[in-house]
């Protein structure tokens, strides 16, 4: 567009005094033009951002665990970011939780109360339709990679799935089907959840979009599970947080390989973590959100997480119907006294 314009610029100038009907009329070509430069402009995205769910990692888990330098690359996005405290005010579970970190509404308006009450979250209420809406998808593609892996035989490259997973629009015995997450699959460009090797899925999504901005969503269940299985600070609970760690430094390894790296925002967060010592997470609110994103100045509450995506995508959040439950942890809030 910007070289059409030069073009007709040029074209206008060298025209002669005696071409005036030409030269208005070219000037309201150049005019338009520049118009709608200047509007598509504004309506692409700059950046891309990439939401990372650690499932069931609670912030305590992630202190220790940096403390004794077993997180390397979250330890290196945080350097060039910040390590927040983000906690959980509703049932800390996995539907309550990913619901609103979606969303940044509460159980009220997504009906996602707990894993055993829910609904279909209203559709247009996920940061992936609304990205979808603002921009259009020929100015950003939106992919899910959600990771949910059952014979529980892990390698470092290739956790696999071999049950129905959560979020498969296919089966009827999936979550997805039930209401809980079903805009998953009628709003992301790239979608995929059963039977597949985690880095190559998400490793292609950001090869075929380089040159495009890009919001996506990769999910792990593999904290979540250990912690069921062997409990909450065991072994193999405790390994499968350095597990998925070495998961996001081939994410970022990819990045800086695609010349990305300086372009795209990582946020790392979790739906719950795991009540100490235990197999369960009845009351596990005490979560986290680390990012390479320097804007983010303060901590606060899961329902928060959407409305700072939002607002670093240009949001204006007070017009957003309706009003979200979360504010932008790009500014400044303090809470009202009772």
């Amino acid at each position: 567009m910007k070289m059409r314009l030069n073009r007709l610029l040029a074209t206008l100038i060298s025209l002669p005094a005696r071409t005036a009907p030409k030269r208005l009329l070219l000037c309201g070509l150049l005019l338009f033009g520049a118009i709608a430069f200047l509007l598509g402009a504004e309506k692409k995205p700059q950046f891309n951002l990439i939401l990372v769910g650690w499932d069931a990692v609670g912030r305590d888990d992630i202190k220790d665990a940096l403390a004794k330098n077993q997180l390397p690359h979250l330890r290196r996005l945080i350097e060039k970011g910040s390590l927040v405290s983000i906690d959980v005010l509703h049932f800390s579970d996995t539907t309550a939780g990913w619901a609103e970190i979606f969303t940044g509404y509460g159980y009220e308006i997504t009906g996602a109360f707990n894993n055993s009450e829910y609904r279909e979250i209203p559709k247009g209420y996920t940061l992936f339709e609304r990205l979808q809406e603002r921009f259009g998808r020929e100015n950003i593609a939106t992919g899910i990679m959600a990771i949910l892996p059952t014979d529980w035989t892990f390698t470092d490259d290739d956790p696999t799935d071999e049950r129905p997973p959560l979020w498969n629009p296919a089966n009827p015995d999936s979550i997805i089907n039930k209401g809980l997450i079903s805009f998953s699959a009628r709003s992301a460009d790239e979608f995929d959840s059963s039977h597949f090797r985690t880095n190559p899925k998400t490793m292609a999504f950001l090869e075929k979009y380089r040159n495009m901005p890009f919001f996506l969503f990769v999910h792990t269940k593999m904290v979540d599970h250990f912690g069921h299985v062997n409990g909450e600070g065991s072994p193999e609970h405790r390994d499968a947080l350095v597990r998925i760690d070495k998961h996001l430094g081939k994410i970022m390894a990819k990045l800086k390989e695609l010349h990305l790296e300086k372009k795209t925002l990582i946020y790392v967060t979790s739906d719950h973590g795991f009540d100490k010592k235990r197999q369960n997470h009845i009351s596990a609110p005490r979560v986290f959100l680390a990012s390479n994103d320097p804007k983010i100045i303060r901590g606060g509450e899961q329902a928060d997480i959407a409305p700072t995506i939002l607002d670093r995508y240009g949001f204006d959040l007070s017009k957003i119907e309706p009003p979200l439950d979360g504010r932008s942890l790009l500014r400044r809030y303090k809470k009202p006294k009772w």
